[in-house]
């Protein structure tokens, strides 16, 4: 078993955490008594809605400035996966205490500003999060090993050090609005310095507010994107961008869903309706094995997605697909009562009756120990019009 270095792990309350800021409802409270930083931490845990529904594991993305941030990121990747274009996360946002202290990794200034009195203490911060905050996590639910990092201003700055000289704790960060005029362009010589050795993060995404980029701001971000350009690390995936209309604090909710998407771009594999055959099993799992190999972990295409695949090849008549991918997803999740009653129409609809009632009964005894009357109504419904069919033609189907 695995145990959180240097961690005493005071609550994990469910469900329903607060703040003042609100919007943190149906998330979890883990509170970490913190020896590195020598203070209580709080954060909320938002764990997907198919997590309940078996023993999936889930990618991380840790966030800072939750009291502001988490409830528009969470719609945002709840949104982004509903619609396979990214894949579901486990979300932890982290509750500040002394923001300006934890996310600056330097005694440093915003170009010729004054001093942050309080500024410098971002590896603190960071050996926090890598020492006590994911042994605790990965301890206490199902993870795999893709860490992703989302923050903005200095938490921005927070996530893009990290990236560069901690680069196995997040595979990938998306950074709005970050102060790349930190230190007099911290971030700059950061980069310059990289070396082409492992472990290399996977992609990096940065967003300023159109109304933020003065002549000065922008130049400290075509630097930083110069910089970048000329990094010795191989299939890194980096981009920045402009959000047209917005400003510094208003950029990072535009900023995270850009990120997010670019970082996942590729994600999805659908059925265009111009195309006239459906991408076959094999082209399914070869899809998803690139994916694996991308965020090195082993990835599966969900039970939605086959089963959207699926209906498409079964409206264009190609019942041998059709057949296929239903088969598959009820091979990959026996206890669905969804891929069951579907595969059920499919075999319905080829005419073989007799395998088709054996997959609806099978639907019907699931939905009658895991769904609700909203579910069992319908796959009953299906049954029993078989069920009369078959009376009607005693030979049909057999």
């Amino acid at each position: 078993m695995r145990r959180p270095a240097q961690v005493l792990l005071l609550a994990l309350v469910l469900p329903g955490v607060a703040s003042a800021s609100g919007g943190l409802d149906g998330a979890q409270r883990l509170t970490l008594l913190s020896k590195v930083l020598g203070e209580q931490r709080v954060m909320a845990v938002v764990t997907p809605a198919s997590y309940g529904f078996g023993e999936q594991r889930y990618p991380v993305l840790y966030l800072t400035d939750a009291e502001d941030q988490l409830g528009h990121a969470r719609a945002t990747a709840e949104f982004l996966a509903n619609n396979d274009l990214m894949p579901e996360v486990i979300l932890v946002g982290i509750f500040n205490t002394e923001r300006t202290r934890d996310l600056t990794p330097t005694a440093g200034t915003l170009g010729e500003r004054v001093d942050f009195p309080t500024a410098g203490g971002a590896e603190r911060f960071l050996d926090f999060v890598e020492h006590e905050l994911v042994p605790a996590v990965e301890a206490h639910y199902r993870t795999v090993p893709l860490r992703l990092y989302a923050g903005h201003s200095f938490g921005g700055l927070c996530g893009i050090h990290a990236l560069f000289t901690r680069p196995g704790l997040f595979q990938a960060v998306v950074a709005a609005s970050p102060s790349v005029d930190w230190d007099a362009g911290l971030l700059v010589r950061e980069a310059r310095a990289l070396q082409a050795k492992p472990p290399v993060p996977r992609g990096l995404f940065v967003t300023l507010g159109a109304r933020e980029a003065s002549p000065p701001v922008l130049l400290d971000f075509e630097n930083f994107a110069k910089a970048m350009q000329r990094l010795p690390w191989p299939d890194f995936d980096w981009a920045w961008q402009l959000v047209p209309e917005e400003d510094h604090g208003s950029s990072v909710l535009l900023g995270y869903y850009a990120g997010l998407r670019h970082l996942f771009a590729g994600w999805e594999l659908r059925a265009k309706p111009e195309e006239k055959n459906v991408p076959s099993l094999a082209a399914l799992l070869a899809h998803y094995q690139g994916l694996s190999a991308r965020w090195g972990y082993a990835i599966q295409p969900s039970e939605s997605v086959v089963n959207l695949l699926a209906y498409v090849a079964l409206q264009r008549r190609a019942l041998g697909e059709a057949l296929e991918l239903f088969r598959y997803n009820v091979a990959a999740h026996p206890e669905s009562a969804i891929t069951h009653d579907s595969l059920g129409e499919a075999l319905e609809r080829a005419g073989q009756l007799e395998p088709a009632r054996e997959s609806y009964r099978q639907a019907v005894q699931l939905a009658e120990k895991r769904g609700g009357p909203a579910l069992l109504g319908p796959l009953r419904a299906h049954l029993e019009a078989l069920d009369a069919r078959l009376q009607a033609t005693p030979s049909a189907g057999r």
